[in-house]
């Protein structure tokens, strides 16, 4: 016959009463194991959603800026391009060039055909645009300081232009002469 566990004591404490305690305790480790686990993935749900928040709000803003029409985003585009030339900034300026010319002429070329021109411009404003699909058509009016060798001061004029501009992958590049990208993939 087994020993009753009334019988069998350690220290004061049945074996039973021992057990059920360990037991317990045992129950309780697991169940603080399980409230941590459950609380690391809520921290870690909470945090990716916020992680993806930022983000989402970062392009959302992005976005945000790049809204507008057609013929704000170009005429935006065609003031800093014309801003660089009046300052004579010609290496800003080439990046706006039709990206066909920049890889048939370097900056260099660019920076001499432009640099040495005796036509100075003093400003440029935009007069109208006209935009088609990928095609723009800008009239611009302009203020310009021709330098006659042997004058001694320059001759003012103020004249029209026409220029040609051009949507390739959703940015507007300024056209020079016939040959451009446009006639390849736009987007």
């Amino acid at each position: 016959m087994p020993w009753p566990a009334s019988c069998i004591s350690i220290y004061g404490y049945s074996a039973f009463s021992m057990l059920a305690d360990n037991c317990i305790s045992l129950c309780d480790m697991k169940i603080m194991e399980l409230r941590t686990r459950v609380l690391l993935r809520r921290t870690s749900v909470i945090l990716l959603l916020f992680l993806f928040l930022i983000i989402s709000i970062g392009c959302v803003k992005k976005e945000a800026i790049k809204i507008g029409t057609d013929e704000e985003i170009l005429r935006e585009r065609v003031m800093a391009y014309w801003d660089h030339r009046v300052k004579q900034e010609f290496d800003k300026s080439y990046e706006f060039e039709d990206p066909i010319y920049r890889k048939s002429h370097s900056v260099v070329t660019y920076i001499k055909k432009f640099g040495i021109d005796p036509v100075r411009l003093k400003e440029v404003k935009v007069a109208g645009l006209k935009v088609e699909d990928h095609d723009a058509s800008v009239d611009l009016s302009m203020k310009i300081e021709i330098r006659a060798p042997g004058a001694r001061k320059p001759l003012k004029v103020e004249t029209d232009r026409n220029d040609r501009w051009g949507r390739i992958e959703g940015v507007w590049y300024h056209v020079i002469g016939e040959q451009s990208a446009l006639s390849g993939d736009k987007k």
